[in-house]
């Protein structure tokens, strides 16, 4: 009688499909043409290694299956193990990618998987102190591997890249949230949430993982077990709103250009309205044909009535560079890109509400360059302390 050996049971059924949507959707990333190439080449690259580090629980925690394949071939177990290792650069560069609009992939970026090509060399020193009997015992008895000083090494160094890889990338969007000031005239339309959820959701996965193996450290009965299963789940929904989001949504954060971006003290995170404006060097003086190129784009072409105006445009409009017109309106206007904007939109809006007394607000707005409603209240109260009617009422009863 034939016997059937089944390799899975029902709380694999996850992580399986956790490996299958981070295959297939690594490869429609690969072949899209839609967004930048190098952003979906390296998402790409983070979904894929992230089924991969699924594949690695799935092959450590089914022992039916490492019966069936490693058997005879014990070495092949470690073989997946460095997807945890690559996780965190690929987060960080693919956020640097979707975040900079001139950034690209070079040898300076290459240096962020020195751990990852130095794993061979280090993998072949921990199965050669490990010995043949101790690798094929520690297959089914985790503990054999834990006791060894250099697989150790490896799971911290694991740890170590997730963590410092996931705090760096969060890092860059709490600076993004500052930067995107000195280039976009109008935030309504950027959105952060995409690159939210895939950095939030890589930080809870890590840390939630975290307490589960402290959980088995301090032998907290069903708790560890319990904890990863659920592990398995939370990675089932992260890896399927990650392929949705990128998909649909990647394309919707703004990028800015590295170069014209603000000298952000490393650790700032302080809002547009707080931060320090850059202060003029002997290098930097400004020069006067800079300053009235700028304003002759403002009074006479009147650039700020286009609604999506951005720093780039501008810069282009003026031939200058971005990093020219971003000094001139930061130390000669004494405001930020998307402040010096918005405060002539508010202008030729107080202008329209005088002349134009009949003129529907939602009319008053769109002439102004605002594309937003909520967006022309704020910055008109901002300016003149009142609503757009109460300046309206109070100017047409004087």
């Amino acid at each position: 009688m034939t016997t059937h050996l089944v390799l899975f049971n029902f709380n694999d059924i996850a992580l399986l499909l956790v490996i299958f949507n981070c295959l297939i959707f690594s490869c429609i990333l690969l072949a899209v043409k839609r967004g930048k190439r190098s952003s979906n080449s390296l998402l790409a690259l983070f979904i894929l290694v992230f089924g991969l580090a699924a594949l690695d629980t799935l092959i450590y925690w089914s022992a039916p299956l490492k019966q069936a394949l490693f058997s005879d071939a014990s070495t092949l177990f470690f073989v997946f193990k460095f997807g945890l290792l690559a996780q965190g650069p690929l987060l960080y560069l693919y956020t640097r990618s979707v975040i900079y609009t001139d950034f690209t992939v070079n040898t300076k970026t290459a240096w962020h998987f020195a751990p990852l090509a130095i794993f061979p060399l280090y993998l072949w020193a921990i199965l050669s102190t490990l010995g043949e009997s101790a690798l094929h015992a520690g297959i089914n008895n985790y503990n054999i591997y834990y006791e060894n000083t250099l697989y150790r090494g490896l799971l911290i160094a694991q740890h170590l890249s997730i963590l410092s890889y996931g705090l760096l990338s969060y890092r860059l969007l709490t600076r993004y949230k500052v930067e995107i000031v000195h280039s976009h005239s109008n935030l309504d339309k950027v959105s952060r949430s995409w690159l939210q959820i895939l950095i939030g959701g890589f930080l809870f996965l890590f840390f939630w993982e975290l307490g589960a193996q402290l959980a088995h450290h301090l032998a907290l009965g069903n708790i560890p077990s319990t904890m990863g299963l659920m592990g398995n789940y939370f990675k089932f929904i992260f890896a399927t709103v990650l392929v949705i989001f990128s998909l649909i949504h990647s394309n919707i954060v703004q990028g800015i250009s590295s170069s014209q971006a603000p000298n952000l003290p490393e650790n700032s995170t302080a809002a547009p309205e707080a931060e320090p404006l850059p202060k003029r060097t002997a290098t930097e003086e400004l020069q006067q044909h800079h300053i009235d190129a700028v304003s002759r784009a403002i009074e006479q072409d009147e650039v700020y009535l286009d609604p999506e105006i951005t720093l780039d445009q501008l810069a282009n409009k003026l031939a200058c560079t971005p990093r020219q017109v971003s000094r001139v309106i930061n130390q000669h206007y004494q405001q930020n890109f998307f402040e010096f904007i918005n405060f002539y939109r508010v202008e030729r809006a107080k202008k329209l509400l005088l002349e134009q007394t009949t003129l529907p607000m939602l009319e008053v707005m769109d002439q102004a360059g605002f594309s937003s409603k909520s967006a022309f209240n704020r910055f008109f109260k901002k300016y003149t302390q009142m609503t757009p009617t109460q300046f309206r009422n109070q100017n047409i009863h004087q």
